[in-house]
């Protein structure tokens, strides 16, 4: 009688660890979709052939499966890279087991221009031997575009700056040596075209005063002279 309880509790723990382990199992596989659903995914053997790929990879290069089972990882990269030292150097350290985390550039359909950010994983088997690498990323293309974009505008801004700059301490230069008729250009740009009319219009109201200045100084000068040429006369006549 014990020996029969004892094995309906047996088998009644079994089942539920065989339960739980499927639901585990369950729960990996789905945890493993969710991830893939959102990154390019692609397996390849140990020698470099594509093994299997999901979804997101191929939408990313472009190709149907079919374009590239059984192809070597070199369809994906150009050939200066492929016959280089550090392409072969860089499958010996997967194939020991060396994972390799960085942006990678790769060549889709027709050329497409790739880039990728995540890493070569080596996945080892039973006996601790390299059996597949796993490349999971995120598709970079568009935000390093934009980035380059951005650091191009930015160098030109700088330029544009550096030209004004350039541009108002000249004129400021030829203000303080005396040439108040400097006007700046279109040398400024229209974006700072506010800035130009404002130095312009500050230089010749300067100009402007200048010149006032000047014939006051002329006038008085003209007045102490008809002065001293009257003195002179009054002076000879008495």
């Amino acid at each position: 009688m014990l020996h029969a309880i004892r094995s309906i509790f047996e088998s009644r723990a079994e089942r539920e660890a065989a339960a739980a382990s499927k639901r585990e199992a369950a729960l990996a596989k789905a945890r493993v979709d969710a991830f893939e659903a959102l990154m390019p995914v692609v397996e390849f053997s140990r020698e470099g052939q594509v093994v299997r790929a999901n979804s997101a990879f191929l939408e990313t290069t472009g190709y149907e499966m079919e374009d590239i089972a059984g192809e070597h990882h070199a369809m994906f990269v150009d050939e200066a890279c492929v016959r280089s030292r550090y392409y072969k150097a860089f499958w010996d350290a997967l194939a020991r087991g060396e994972r390799a985390a960085d942006k990678f550039h790769l060549t889709g359909k027709d050329g497409k221009a790739i880039q990728l950010k995540g890493a070569y994983s080596p996945v080892r088997g039973g006996d601790g031997e390299v059996e597949l690498i796993c490349l999971h990323a995120v598709d970079v293309t568009e935000t390093e575009k934009s980035l380059k974009a951005a650091e191009a505008a930015a160098v030109t801004k700088a330029a544009e700056h550096g030209r004004i700059i350039e541009a108002i301490a000249g004129g400021l230069k030829e203000l303080a040596a005396g040439h108040l008729d400097i006007r700046l250009g279109d040398e400024v740009g229209r974006e700072y075209d506010a800035l130009r009319q404002d130095f312009n219009a500050a230089a010749e109201r300067l100009q402007g005063t200048m010149q006032a200045v000047m014939s006051a100084v002329r006038s008085i000068s003209a007045g102490a002279d008809e002065m001293s040429h009257a003195t002179d006369d009054l002076s000879r006549r008495t």
